[in-house]
């Protein structure tokens, strides 16, 4: 039932001005307040919430980044696809960790690392997964790189 309603909170988020993202009192627990950004909150706060309940071990650093130049749809795109991913791979792996940090580079550029435990070397290169977020990032100027060097930390 809470998936359903950060599902709902997200699509809320893309239709409706920003005074209509208050979170209801019910779900005020829920999403928790990684950002300044509600979208980002509610995305993050559901797989936060999905390693909760998964023993996967759950470190989230966002830095006071401001996501406006991104569309939601593409946040939304970016942040989902790279959180599902981490958490399908932690989920299977003996570690069972998903490590996540937004920062600034030169306070021009937004750095996005994940860093997941993973048993085995994914091919998540060629995948659709890795083409919807270089997609995203490339539309922005920026560039994605995707490296598993040992076979345990992707």
């Amino acid at each position: 039932m809470k998936r359903l309603l950060f599902l709902l909170l997200a699509l809320l988020a893309l239709c409706l001005p920003a005074r209509a993202l208050d979170i209801p009192a019910e779900l005020d627990g829920a999403v928790k307040q990684f950002s300044s950004n509600k979208l980002a909150n509610v995305i993050i706060s559901r797989y936060a919430h999905l390693c909760a309940n998964s023993e996967i071990k759950f470190n989230c650093d966002v830095r006071s980044i401001d996501f406006s130049f991104l569309s939601d749809s593409d946040l939304t795109i970016l942040l989902d696809n790279i959180l599902n991913g981490a958490y399908k791979s932690a989920e299977k792996s003996e570690e069972r960790f998903i490590d996540m940090s937004i920062g600034s580079f030169n306070e021009a550029y937004v750095v996005l690392n994940v860093r997941h435990s993973v048993d085995g070397s994914p091919d998540i290169k060629n995948s659709e997964r890795a083409a919807r977020i270089s997609k995203i990032i490339q539309k922005y100027g920026g560039q994605a790189s995707f490296d598993c060097a040992d076979e345990r930390i992707f």
